[in-house]
């Protein structure tokens, strides 16, 4: 039973992480562009 709840814990702490990344890179991803595309001309 342990070990199954830290299996779990680990599973959700990846998890969050996953979506935590996925938050801060995707304004990323769209900002850079913009500002790319802005200097370029």
């Amino acid at each position: 039973m342990a070990t199954l709840a830290i299996v779990n814990k680990n599973i959700f702490v990846k998890i969050a992480a996953v979506i935590l990344l996925a938050t801060i890179t995707l304004p990323i991803r769209v900002v850079i562009p913009k500002l790319m595309s802005r200097f370029g001309e």
